[in-house]
């Protein structure tokens, strides 16, 4: 194989002679292109001529020779559909914009229709959830309220089992009732005992004796002083004894009999006050009789009235 060099200007004249025909080319096809071909002779454009004319004139002596169509004109109401049929739209349902409008509506009742239905269900759970922690609070407030119950409940409880019960012994053997030789004067003696888990703070015992019918009419305790303006501390189930003097009191032979004789007794009242280890101030009423009008070892039994403690009169 050889191989022949050719310099720069011969490519560059090669190059200019190609151009050229090209161009002249392309001249070529725009004037064949513009300019249809005449016709190969005059007598093949005589008898297309002659051809057309003859068919010309046949079609017009023809279209004489016809009848003249009847024109109607059909009136019809707007309401009614007109008789022709409706041409067929032949287009595939991708192409009608119609489908699509319906399509994207058909989407947003959807989505509009389940936006509603979920905030219905939101609305129905947000109320639920609401009662319920109405219903929640009031339970709580409940459960508190029991719960403040029960704590004052037991507070009064342990206040109750640990505070000082002070009152007489009426099962103690020492209780006396003594009547004077000289002038039958009387005078009584008592037992007072804590009965309770805790002191007394501050006990005072103020009582009274009268000799009054039997059964009872009318009150006792009426202008009581205390029997000592001292003050003491009795601690659980210790004891004290309380002696009351009635220099005012005289007992005639005949009183001593109504009181053997039960129509007569003698009245002992009186009230002790004192204040538990809580600080509170309390204080019990008692009234009894006895029917020892000689004196001696006396036994005493609780009257029907003027027995009472300050829980009775506080309130709930």
């Amino acid at each position: 194989m050889v191989f022949i060099r050719r310099d720069e200007g011969y490519w560059r004249a090669y190059f200019k002679v190609a151009r050229a025909g090209l161009i002249s080319l392309a001249l070529m096809l725009c004037a064949a292109t513009s300019n249809p071909p005449a016709p190969s002779g005059g007598d093949t454009q005589a008898q297309h001529q002659s051809a057309a004319s003859q068919k010309h004139t046949n079609t017009q002596t023809s279209q004489n020779a016809l009848p003249k169509p009847i024109l109607i004109e059909i009136d019809q109401p707007p309401d009614v559909k007109p008789i022709a049929t409706e041409a067929k739209d032949e287009r595939q349902w991708y192409a009608v914009p119609d489908w699509w409008v319906a399509g994207f509506t058909g989407l947003l009742f959807t989505a509009t229709a389940g936006l509603w239905i979920f905030t219905g269900l939101m609305w129905k759970a947000t109320t639920k959830v609401a009662a319920d922690g109405e219903n929640a609070i009031k339970a709580a407030n409940r459960s508190a309220k029991a719960a403040e119950g029960v704590l004052a409940h037991n507070e009064k409880t342990t206040r109750s089992e640990l505070r000082a019960y002070v009152g007489i012994d009426l099962n103690s053997e020492t209780a006396r009732i003594e009547v004077s030789p000289s002038d039958r004067s009387i005078s009584v003696k008592v037992l007072v005992r804590n009965f309770g888990r805790t002191p007394a703070f501050k006990l005072q015992v103020s009582s009274k004796i009268e000799v009054r019918e039997k059964p009872l009419i009318g009150r006792l305790l009426k202008d009581i002083a205390p029997t000592s303006q001292s003050t003491v501390t009795l601690n659980p189930e210790q004891t004290i004894f309380v002696t009351e003097e009635a220099k005012e009191i005289v007992i005639s032979p005949e009183d001593s009999r109504e009181i053997v004789k039960a129509s007569k007794a003698i009245y002992f009242s009186g009230r002790i006050e004192f204040t538990d280890i809580f600080k509170k101030p309390r204080w019990v009423d008692f009234a009894m009789y006895s029917h020892e009008g000689n004196g001696g070892d006396a036994s005493f039994w609780l009257c029907e009235t003027g027995n009472s403690t300050s829980e009775e009169n506080e309130p709930e």
